[in-house]
């Protein structure tokens, strides 16, 4: 469940950064928007995780603030626990 969470994460990311390069307001507005949904999906995915298995709480406390926290303000700690998943098979 780690990795499908990641999946989304990750896709998330790179809408986010798509759009922050956008001049156009309403591209940037779609762009964003895709950004919350693929990272929103992500959230129940993690939860799972979590539940399964104590190592991917970071990761799911993480994806979680996203309701209330800024995207910007989360890459950082989502690459990161990603960059796990991924290590950790």
């Amino acid at each position: 469940m780690a990795k499908q969470a990641c999946i989304h994460i990750n896709l998330s990311i790179s809408e986010y950064n798509r759009a922050i390069k956008q001049s156009n307001p309403k591209d940037k507005s779609k762009l964003l928007n895709e950004a919350y949904i693929e990272l929103r999906d992500a959230v129940p995915l993690a939860a799972s995780a979590a539940g399964n298995d104590s190592r991917w709480q970071a990761l799911s406390t993480t994806v979680s603030e996203s309701a209330r926290v800024n995207e910007k303000y989360l890459i950082t700690a989502l690459k990161s626990e990603c960059n796990s998943v991924n290590y950790e098979g």
